[in-house]
């Protein structure tokens, strides 16, 4: 997590739970979040697209945690990096 918007995905999720049916989140597999939870997450399949002149190819994976269900993207050109934000290609991302 970072900062405050970290706090908000872990938190407001769980207290959702008693409003919605199911809850769920999609976010960036990030390099410190596959190296510490990759071998609990469940492959979910793939999708390939374009972006402008490069082809790419993104896995889904889901963990659950706290009966709310996580889909993380998993893409290592753009999310395999020491840090989060920053980069030349920030927007791209």
């Amino acid at each position: 997590k970072t900062g405050g918007l970290g706090d908000v995905i872990g938190a407001l999720p769980v207290s959702l739970r008693s409003k919605l049916e199911d809850e769920i989140v999609v976010i960036p597999l990030f390099k410190k979040v596959k190296e510490k939870y990759f071998d609990s997450m469940t492959f979910v399949g793939e999708v390939n697209f374009s972006m402008s002149w490069r082809k790419q190819m993104a896995k889904i994976y889901l963990l659950e945690q706290n009966d709310v269900k996580y889909y993380f993207v998993e893409n290592d050109y753009y999310f395999y990096r020491d840090n989060i934000y920053g980069g030349y290609d920030e927007i791209e991302r």
